[in-house]
């Protein structure tokens, strides 16, 4: 029996569609999947920041929240968790490499990356650990991230004091609707 397939979601109108009606029977990794939204829908819902990635809210529950970073040329967010959440992220435009790290006696050890490629999708829960998002690329790279039961806080390292702190990840955008 061939297994169904998850139609390709086009636009942020069908992609809300699609999240309100929850996961489905085959979860959201075939939601994640199946997202492949034109660039004329990813122009019209990214809004950028020249200096720092940009966290543009575009669906927002107690259930759910999902984003779409814009990652400019050579920035990173922070060193952080997800405060015992899951979520995953793919990769619309570009590239991203997540690091692995422990943080141990005020410093943070990378332990290993993985590069996620445009299409590519990662999961991620707190099994691992801290981790950091970075745009190595001289080219701008845009990702749509959902979390399950939306992350209020992080655990966030600082590296300039080695400690680490509780942060409310904030919205740079929240689309209108969202």
């Amino acid at each position: 029996m061939k297994p169904l397939v998850m139609e390709a979601i086009k636009t942020y109108k069908e992609l809300v569609y699609n999240l309100n009606r929850g996961p489905g029977y085959d979860g959201y990794t075939e939601m994640v999947k199946a997202i492949d939204l034109n660039p004329e829908e990813i122009r019209q819902i990214c809004h950028w920041n020249p200096v720092k990635y940009n966290r543009n809210c575009i669906y927002d529950t107690d259930e759910l929240e999902a984003l779409i970073t814009c990652w400019p040329p050579r920035h990173s967010g922070p060193i952080h968790n997800y405060n015992l959440q899951q979520g995953w992220i793919k990769v619309l435009k570009g590239m991203l490499t997540i690091e692995f790290f422990t943080i141990k006696e005020g410093k943070a050890d990378g332990f290993g990356h993985r590069e996620l490629k445009e299409g590519e999708i990662a999961w991620l829960n707190d099994s691992t650990g801290f981790h950091q998002f970075r745009n190595e690329s001289i080219n701008n790279a845009i990702a749509i991230h959902f979390y399950i039961d939306k992350i209020k806080s992080w655990e966030q390292f600082n590296a300039q004091d080695g400690k680490t702190s509780i942060v409310r990840p904030g919205y740079d955008f929240h689309l209108e609707g969202a």
